[in-house]
């Protein structure tokens, strides 16, 4: 309630704005609750009035008046029932006694304007006290006015204003509310005539300037009212009349009218400060949550929280924290927006949906902005809190579904089978997930069955699904042919689904696994002209190319590289397209052709890459070499070696000049490349060719130097290779090598058991359902056979003829005359193998 007779409405008449207590108590809380309840502190009047009903005890007529007094403070307040049991307790203690205005006052609160009119038209017939009757005339015109009866409520305030003469604050009152219906029945004119004779605007200016700025209002002059407005802010409301709440609020909704978000937020903070009851406040924040929600979503929250904080238990309290975290949300304020999630979902006052709705939002939210622990937390809120068994399964979706997104697939495929096993109203969603759950896994053989399943979903989308995985899975299972059917199939049959840029790469794929590479640079410009992700595009076409060089078709090849050039010119899968045709061409012998290559992809500014230009020079080289150009070959290699020593080609291009090298017999320049080949790229197979090599190139060495230390360190590095390698051809190579080594060290015994070890590895790699390399197993066993008769004894002719059975019994074309070994050892010795 306000000030005066007119505190009921929304908005407030500005005359009973300025009444003043029509009681008097000399007692201290009685005036104490009436300086309060002038200063619009209505919960602290209505306490300090009780007090003074305890303090007057059994004195009947004090306790009446304080009872009154507090009926009107919680009247004021909004509190409208304990005003109304106030009034029945003052009733049962005088039943015969009038309560003055708070029945009629009473009646207003409650929008029962009619009643209020007839108790206001009683109280005034029977009122004795001349100040009492004009009040309760008073209350006549408001009630007139509440029900739009605006002649009525006009001829009531003039009617005041002519018969009480004697009585100016009651004329001046009259006054004032009858230039307020003027203005609220839209007669600006007379309002204007009222305002301009300047009656009574001495007594009282400020309220005087609240009539100016509300016609200004009326009259939909904004700018002029927003600037008064302004003035009248800056002197601060020494004593807020009800009527500053109606102009703040009613100036807010013109301003947005107007289109000036920013006047009408200003006003909206105006009209919270100035409302004297909660009601009011309450809805001065919820429309500037309103206006800021569309401009600031931030201050929007922030006024949510203000709200609350004033209103902690509002009946909208669960909405509002769900619309300020949404807000907060939006403006990417995740962990804002949860915190306010968290409110809901931590108070059991609320109920469950709600909560839950809000775990599910927050969850999002957080997932979103990558907070996935506390994604989890909300997700894993959703299952332990659900209330119904498919409450519980929806929440264990949505969980595997972020575990999924996470990359946890194990824990995602527990939870999808769990729901999906449950044959609920998502299990075929959950198959979905499970499906795609088992795949990353590598879980083949569990995948097949749920993707059978998911064929006969009720939805389309996932039946449609559920064929593109069968063929996917017939693919991963190296059914490639049958898989490629599958996805021709597919293509066939929905293509308009999600899933048909994966199914025709696929498709495009296998087809080139399996050599019809007409068919593959088929599906490869189709799935190019689907504009997939900006990588693809360019892929399939570089798969094209290869297709077409493959199928040796060279219009294929042109097709794609026109196409890279024009659409991609600059990407990676055009340079490589390039440079693996230089290649191929190279391979094929045309190396001008290659070089042609190689030169246009210089024009295009290609080169301008250090690792794009260091592999012009290797493939250049290798062009150079293969033509015979040995020199330019070296030349363009170790133009290579000084320009990118740390590129990606270094490493080649060291062990390539090494081979030129080795092959014009240059050992030591051949030593110094396969050393720095080594040093480049020391790891994997490359790093144990190299060391191979320069192992080759310390024998070569020693073969001319004689220098023991080169034979030595050949030897470590081919016993070395023996031991670390996991290649068969190169442990076999490696042993045989080391095996001349020790003989030629003079070390027989030593070089004996080495090359016995070849025969024994080649016989478990046989076993083993490998094909030992021929050419180093046929060489040891030669040597070894050779090394055993070399003694001359029987002992060795035997352990000769040993080998020259391991060797039949390997059955490799080892080109080695091992006939001709038996048939020494049984000329000398007389030995055979026994049938």
């Amino acid at each position: 309630m306000k000030k005066g007779l007119f505190i009921t409405a929304a908005a407030g008449a500005l005359f009973f704005a300025f009444l003043s207590p029509l009681f008097a108590d000399e007692a201290s809380e009685r005036r104490l609750g009436e300086e309060a309840l002038s200063a619009g502190d209505y919960k602290s009047a209505a306490k300090f009035f009780d007090n003074a009903r305890l303090i007057a005890g059994d004195d009947a007529e004090r306790w009446g008046v304080n009872t009154l007094s507090m009926a009107e403070a919680k009247l004021r307040d909004g509190d409208v029932e304990e005003a109304k049991q106030l009034l029945a307790e003052y009733r049962s203690r005088f039943p015969a006694r009038s309560a003055g205005m708070l029945p009629g006052l009473i009646l207003m609160a409650e929008k029962r304007y009619g009643e209020a009119e007839t108790f206001f038209a009683s109280l005034a017939s029977g009122a004795s006290d001349p100040g009492v009757a004009c009040a309760a005339e008073l209350g006549i015109g408001e009630a007139r006015l509440r029900q739009k009866n605006y002649k009525g409520a006009l001829e009531k305030f003039e009617q005041i204003e002519n018969e009480n003469a004697d009585l100016p604050q009651w004329v001046r009152r009259a006054h004032e509310a009858r230039i307020f219906t003027l203005l609220e029945s839209g007669n600006l004119t007379a309002a204007a005539v009222l305002l301009s004779s300047g009656k009574f605007r001495a007594d009282d200016a400020e309220h005087w300037l609240c009539l100016d700025l509300l016609y200004l209002l009326r009259s939909r002059k904004f700018d002029q009212f927003y600037t008064g407005w302004g003035e009248l802010r800056k002197k601060g409301w020494k004593n807020p009349a009800p009527v500053l709440y109606l102009l703040a609020a009613d100036g807010a909704r013109l301003a947005l009218e107007m289109k000036q978000p920013e006047a009408a937020a200003r006003l909206w903070a105006d009209a919270f400060d100035l409302a004297d009851t909660d009601p009011e406040r309450q809805n001065a924040l919820r429309e500037l949550i309103n206006l800021q929600s569309g401009s600031d979503p931030v201050q929007a929250a922030e006024t949510v929280r203000r709200y609350l904080k004033f209103f902690p238990d509002a009946p909208d309290r669960t909405g509002l924290l769900m619309r300020g975290a949404r807000l907060l949300a939006r403006a990417g304020k995740p962990g804002d927006a949860v915190e306010l999630y968290s409110r809901i979902t931590g108070d059991n006052r609320i109920p469950a949906a709600s909560r839950l709705v809000a775990a599910r939002e927050a969850a999002v939210a957080a997932s979103n902005a990558g907070m996935f622990s506390v994604a989890e937390k909300m997700f894993r809120y959703l299952v332990d809190q659900a209330e119904a068994p498919a409450q519980k399964l929806e929440g264990e979706l949505l969980l595997g579904e972020h575990y999924f997104r996470r990359g946890d697939f194990v824990r995602a495929a527990e939870l999808m089978k769990t729901v999906a096993d449950a044959n609920g109203p998502n299990a075929d969603t959950a198959r979905y997930w499970l499906l795609q759950s088992l795949i990353p896994l590598g879980r083949y053989a569990e995948a097949a069955p749920i993707a059978e399943k998911l064929r006969d979903a009720r939805e389309a989308k996932y039946r449609v699904a559920a064929e593109y995985f069968r063929a996917f899975l017939l693919e991963k299972r190296g059914q490639a042919a049958a898989a490629r059917s599958e996805y021709e199939r597919f293509l066939i049959l929905h293509p308009d689904s999600d899933f048909v840029s994966a199914a025709m790469l696929s498709a495009a794929e296998l087809a080139l696994a399996l050599r019809d590479f007409p068919a593959a640079a088929d599906g490869f410009f189709r799935y190019a002209e689907r504009k997939p992700a900006p990588a693809d595009a360019p892929r399939a076409l570089y798969l094209a190319m290869q297709s077409g060089c493959f199928g040796g078709d060279r219009e294929v090849v042109d097709k794609a590289l026109k196409l890279l050039d024009s659409r991609f010119p600059d990407s990676a899968a055009g340079i490589e397209s390039r440079l693996q045709l230089a290649d191929y061409l190279e391979t094929e012998g045309d190396g001008a052709a290659a070089e042609t290559q190689l030169a246009e992809l210089e024009k295009r500014g290609a080169a301008k890459n250090p690792e794009v230009a260091a592999e012009i020079l290797y493939r250049r080289a290798k062009i150079s070499a293969s033509s015979g150009k040995t020199a330019e070959a070296m030349a363009q290699l170790e133009t290579l070696l000084e320009k990118f020593p740390a590129g990606p080609f270094a490493a080649d291009a060291a062990m390539m000049a090494g081979n030129l090298e080795a092959d014009a017999g240059h050992y030591a320049a051949a030593l110094a490349f396969y050393t720095k080949a080594r040093e480049l790229r020391p790891e994997g197979l490359f790093g144990r060719v190299a060391a191979g090599r320069i192992a080759d190139m310390r024998y070569s060495i020693y073969a001319e130097t004689l220098d023991p230390a080169d034979l030595k360190a050949a030897a470590e590095l081919y016993e070395m290779l023996s031991q670390e390698s996991s290649n068969p051809r190169l442990q076999l190579q490696s042993l045989y090598k080391l095996g001349k080594c020790r003989e030629l060290s003079d070390e027989l015994e030593k070089a004996l058991e080495v090359y016995n070890r070849v025969l024994y590895l080649a016989l478990d790699q046989k076993r083993n359902g490998l094909v030992p390399d021929a050419v180093w197993t046929g060489k040891a066993g030669y040597a070894a056979a050779l090394a055993y008769l070399k003694p001359g004894t029987p002992a060795g002719a035997r352990n000769a003829l040993r080998v020259t059975w391991i060797l039949e019994e390997l059955q490799l074309p080892t080109g080695e005359d091992f006939d001709r070994v038996r048939q020494e050892i049984q000329r000398k010795y007389n030995l055979q193998r026994k049938p």
